[in-house]
This record gives C-alpha cells, sequence and structure tokens, in this order.
C-alpha cells in the first residue's frame, strides 16, 4: 500500500501553537504522529512525506526516521534540509517534484507547494519560485498546513492537501485520494 504524509514538523514546538495542535510538547506531538503512522503503515509500505518533515537536530530526525514504518520517500519542503542531507537521515529517495501513477491510473504530481498562483495562506510569494505550473494533473501537496483540504486547480482538476493538520495527524492513504477522485471525476469548479 502507499500513503501521503506533509507537515510533519517533528519536534517542533512552535507548529503546536500556529497550526493550534493539541499537544502539551513537542516530545508528545512526536510520540502520538510516530504512534498513528505505524498503526497505518506496515514495513513493506511505500510513504511519500511531500515536505517540512522535522524541526530537529540531525541525530533527532535520524531516530524519528527509523522509527517509523514504510519505505520512505521525501518530496522537499522549505523548512527540509538538502536532498543529501535528507538521505542520510534515512530517507530512500528524496525529489523536488515528482510524478506517480495512482492505482486508478490517474497521474498525480506530488509537491511540498501548491500549483502556481494559488494564494500562499502565510501571506507570502516566496516560494512561487518552487510552485509547479498546472499541468492539468491532480495535485498532492503539503504546505497549507490547516488552510484547506481540497481546492481547485486554475487549469483542471484540483489539489488536496495530505498534511497531518486535516488528516489527524496521520498520513492519507492512496486509497482515500482515490476515493476523492472518483467523487469529483471531472475535477473542481471555481464555484466548489
Amino acid at each position: 500500500m502507499r500513503w501521503l504524509t506533509a507537515d510533519t514538523h517533528f519536534s517542533h514546538f512552535n507548529i503546536i501553537k500556529y497550526c493550534t495542535r493539541p499537544f502539551l510538547s513537542a516530545g508528545e506531538m512526536d510520540a502520538v504522529l510516530i504512534q498513528n503512522w505505524n498503526e497505518l503503515v506496515q514495513p513493506t509500505d511505500t510513504v511519500y512525506h511531500l515536505g517540512d518533515f522535522a524541526f530537529a537536530s540531525p541525530d533527532r530526525a535520524k531516530h524519528i526516521l527509523s522509527c517509523l514504518n514504510g519505505h520512505k520517500i521525501l518530496i522537499l519542503g522549505n523548512h527540509d534540509r538538502s536532498g543529501a542531507k535528507m538521505k542520510e537521515w534515512g530517507f530512500e529517495e528524496v525529489h523536488q517534484s515528482l510524478q506517480i501513477d495512482l492505482e486508478n491510473g490517474i497521474k498525480a504530481n506530488l509537491s511540498h507547494y501548491p500549483y502556481k498562483g494559488t494564494p500562499d495562506p502565510h501571506g507570502k510569494a516566496k516560494f512561487e519560485t518552487k510552485n509547479l505550473k498546472d499541468d492539468g494533473r491532480w495535485l498532492l501537496n503539503g504546505h497549507v498546513h490547516t488552510s484547506w483540504v481540497f481546492r481547485p486547480a486554475l487549469y483542471k482538476n484540483g489539489m488536496i492537501n495530505v498534511g497531518v493538520d486535516k488528516w489527524n495527524f496521520r498520513p492519507v492513504s492512496e486509497n482515500v485520494i482515490i476515493d476523492i477522485i472518483n467523487k469529483h471525476p471531472s475535477g473542481f469548479t471555481k464555484q466548489e
């Protein structure tokens, strides 16, 4: 099985305040995120982490990553270190963005960022050079934390935020993503 997640921000105390996460400490948040991940993800599963993995020392981040089940592939976010560093920490693959075929044959883009032209929830345009141009594929992304789960794209189809803040601090399965897409077979419209 394949899973997607983003914006875990392991060991980042301030994210608790910024996103109103229900934790008293970064340690409690880390423990819950690890437990939730491992309750769903089997050791043979693949997890696409769409950026902003941890705010931790390299040793702490390596330890957390080693506690997580599955084959872990990272799509770099604005708070991640270089691809080489992230591979040193234990990610099997690291990419700026990636295209995958979902099990239903639909092609999807994976990126930390929403499509180019999407308003940034943080009110900043500084990542605009990293946003993919909408090519008509579904986009699975992070970065927007609590702002939205589903959003229309500018051209066709839509964007689905797989960040933990909108998925009860758990990865989301490819099957759930496919169910969402099947409910919107021609994509989202501006009115939705």
